[in-house]
């Protein structure tokens, strides 16, 4: 009888011993982390060269009297828009003995005045230039790259210029010429995108900046560049699988506008944590949120 109740009190201890440690084991386990994630999926990413520079007129023109005297009046200012045949000066003739109506200039094209270099009273030859028109149907960006580039950059390789003055916009076009001469002091050379500006906003003198894209990375995994975490030197990322943080490490390329190439260690379709990857370990539980 005696041996039977010390085998039902072993029993009992042995049962709340194990309860005790179940309870102890569950409040050492982690709770769940909120984080949010998005999602991999595959897009173009270009390599690039970032240059400096500003327009230029593609046309510049000398209007000229054809006849000679003196500069008595100009019909436009600096700036002005003309169209071919539009009024710009009058001329004097004033030839002693003889009495003539003052000779009108005409614009030789349709452009912008750009330079109206005269005085009132100047003495006006054949040669003498009264003003200067560009015409400015189509405007050069001209950048400025180091002599390394220049096996690099070719003609047709397409750019992307932006306007900081016109609201930062941006406009797609391709190199249209390159200098052949390297400058012996600066140790550089120039180029130029050709750009179509019908509606007249490109103005040249305006400053631009623009990307000339080397090489197109079709179909590459780009992420938010705040998802990747430096550990030991290395790069990695967290995913999320069945609601646990996976430490993922990964190989990085491109970095462009806040998003990085992956090329390896992702896969189309992945969860990736961008936010809250700081407060998880690896094999932690997650409650996710995908952006």
């Amino acid at each position: 009888m005696i041996n039977v109740l010390s085998l039902i009190l072993m029993l009992a201890l042995c049962l709340v011993g194990c309860s005790k440690k179940s309870s102890d084991e569950q409040s050492l386990e982690k709770p769940s982390v909120a984080v949010s994630c998005v999602e991999a999926k595959p897009a173009n990413i270009a390599k690039s060269i970032r240059v400096q520079g500003k327009l230029k007129a593609t046309d510049s023109i000398a209007v000229y009297s054809k006849v000679q005297g003196k500069l008595v009046e100009y019909a436009v200012k600096n700036g002005y828009e003309v169209k071919k045949g539009d009024l710009i000066a009058y001329i004097d003739r004033d030839e002693v003995g003889y009495k003539y109506n003052q000779a009108p200039v005409y614009s030789p094209i349709s452009g912008i005045i750009s330079s109206l270099p005269l005085d009132l009273g100047s003495e006006i030859r054949l040669d003498t230039p009264i003003g200067y028109i560009v015409n400015i149907d189509h405007v050069n960006a001209v950048f400025t790259l180091p002599e390394r580039y220049h096996s690099v950059v070719r003609v047709g390789q397409k750019s992307e210029v932006v306007i900081d003055s016109l609201d930062r916009s941006s406009y797609q076009f391709e190199v249209s010429e390159i200098d052949p001469l390297i400058d012996p002091i600066s140790h550089s050379f120039t180029f130029k995108v050709k750009m179509e500006n019908p509606n007249k906003k490109l103005i040249p003198g305006m400053f631009a900046s623009g990307d000339i894209i080397l090489e197109t990375f079709e179909e590459s995994i780009l992420i938010p560049e705040e998802a990747i975490v430096a550990l030991q030197g290395e790069w990695y990322i967290y995913k999320v699988a069945t609601d646990q943080a996976l430490l993922q490490k990964v190989k990085l390329g491109l970095r462009k506008e806040g998003r990085v190439q992956i090329l390896e260690g992702v896969e189309p379709g992945d969860l990736v944590i961008v936010g809250g990857n700081h407060k998880v370990s690896d094999g932690q539980k997650v409650k996710n949120k995908i952006l």
